[in-house]
């Protein structure tokens, strides 16, 4: 249908086309001016040749690397470092026994003092200076170091584990020192004497590190799938939370008091 309406229509334009021209003469049909040519300026100009853009260098902003030194601890060494309160020292544990307290300013040896058993625990350092840390695997001792001599203060003997104390000792305002250990239990020391002040026990190994609230509650995690809300005075428990697994990661504390573990 669209091909017949198209003939039809070029049909009747032919017709009406040839009757105009037959109904005029040569000499009354006006001739229309012809138009003057313009040249296009836009057409005639050539057109520009765009420029090559000269690639530039990158220019990334690197940071300069600058090792201070490097320390050879002679194992493997899985605590974290404590820096000491002036500055001046590195404490950090060995999977070798040692304990080792480096110059911060060119990371020479300043002292080593020795255990019986691996150190996983991060040292945590007192007011006074002293540095407190565990015992792993079948030590099972929390030690207190003079921090500038590394002479031993005193030792306290948890109970039989396998892995020992892994958790890292905290501090409380009274200088009470809270960590955890294999044997299932948490410990409250003298940070002075070493003497236990009380000892919680959980149903399964602790291997979370201690966060303190502002009031002193002690809160750790448990093997035992459990989160410890405890009296840091009495040792008594304020609560319990049950989670889906073991509890290996310690505690963080808000400023509006919420405890946040994985």
């Amino acid at each position: 249908m669209q091909q017949t309406h198209m003939a039809l229509l070029a049909l009747c334009l032919c017709i009406a086309g040839c009757g105009k021209k037959e109904g005029l003469e040569p000499q009354d049909q006006a001739k229309a001016p012809s138009r003057p040519a313009v040249s296009d300026s836009k057409k005639d100009q050539p057109k520009p040749t765009p420029k090559k853009k000269t690639p530039q260098p990158k220019t990334e902003a690197k940071q300069e690397e600058r090792i201070l030194w490097i320390y050879e601890a002679g194992e493997h060494v899985d605590s974290s470092p404590a820096i000491g309160k002036d500055g001046t020292l590195v404490y950090v544990g060995c999977e070798n026994g040692n304990l080792h307290a480096i110059n911060a300013n060119n990371g020479t040896l300043k002292w080593l003092f020795y255990t019986d058993s691996t150190i996983t625990s991060t040292p945590a350092i007192g007011s006074d200076g002293t540095v407190y840390f565990g015992t792993g695997v079948w030590g099972e001792k929390i030690y207190a170091v003079d921090g500038k001599t590394g002479t031993k203060k005193w030792e306290y003997k948890t109970g039989k584990s396998e892995l020992g104390v892994q958790s890292s000792p905290a501090i409380g305002k009274d200088g009470t020192v809270y960590v955890g250990s294999g044997d299932g239990k948490v410990y409250a020391l003298d940070g002075k004497t070493g003497a236990r002040k009380w000892m919680f026990r959980t149903r399964g190994g602790v291997y979370s590190s201690p966060a303190i609230g502002t009031d002193g509650t002690v809160y750790i995690g448990s093997d035992d799938n459990k989160v410890y809300a405890l009296d840091g005075k009495k040792g008594g428990k304020k609560w319990e939370f049950e989670t889906g697994d073991a509890i290996l990661s310690s505690p963080a504390i808000g400023d509006d008091g919420t405890v946040y573990v994985g």
